[in-house]
């Protein structure tokens, strides 16, 4: 996903709005697990403001994900805040002591590597197909979002058959 910025690098405190809408093939910047189902679209505004090219906007995105608690396929939608600056100036590269800058050469500046990186920053620590996924069945793996366990209920884990010893004698003496 790329911007042009010849005309807009010339023109110093000048912004525009912009809307692109490109594809990103994550694997050629390094996020071979990522899968984008559809074109990225960056709706936002771009401005040159003293030779630093600033871009912010939003980021709309749907990923393909798989659920941690029911194991199944579900597409992810996300609307993600983006603001980067690039410069092509080397001095002004240098000066950076936050690297807030990220460089350019020509006409052109690359953004999918930074939208990427935004993607995984915003990405959900624990991904849920929905809020009140049930998840898998412990004893027969069970679907529970789709299917009813078939599991008895009266399994007991064997580590812990000789504590209901215990509770059944406790109850036959009354106590």
């Amino acid at each position: 996903m790329h911007v042009d910025v010849d005309k807009l690098k010339n023109i110093e405190n000048y912004a525009e709005k912009i809307d692109i809408t490109g594809n990103i093939c994550p694997s050629k910047y390094g996020y071979d697990q990522l899968k984008i189902l559809m074109p990225v679209r960056l709706i936002g505004k771009i401005e040159n403001n003293h030779k630093i090219i600033s871009i912010e906007g939003q980021v709309y995105v749907e990923i393909s994900a798989v659920c941690d608690r029911c194991g199944q396929d579900f597409s992810l939608s996300m609307a993600l805040d983006f603001a980067e600056s690039y410069s092509n100036r080397a001095e002004a590269i240098v000066q950076d002591e936050e690297d807030r800058l990220h460089p350019f050469e020509g006409n052109i500046i690359d953004l999918a590597g930074e939208i990427l990186h935004q993607i995984y920053l915003e990405m959900p620590m624990k991904l849920l197909c929905r809020d009140d996924c049930k998840g898998l069945c412990a004893g027969c793996g069970a679907n529970l979002n789709n299917e009813i366990c078939t599991c008895s209920g009266d399994e007991i884990d064997p580590r812990l058959e000789k504590l209901k010893l215990l509770l059944t004698d406790l109850s036959e003496k009354g106590v």
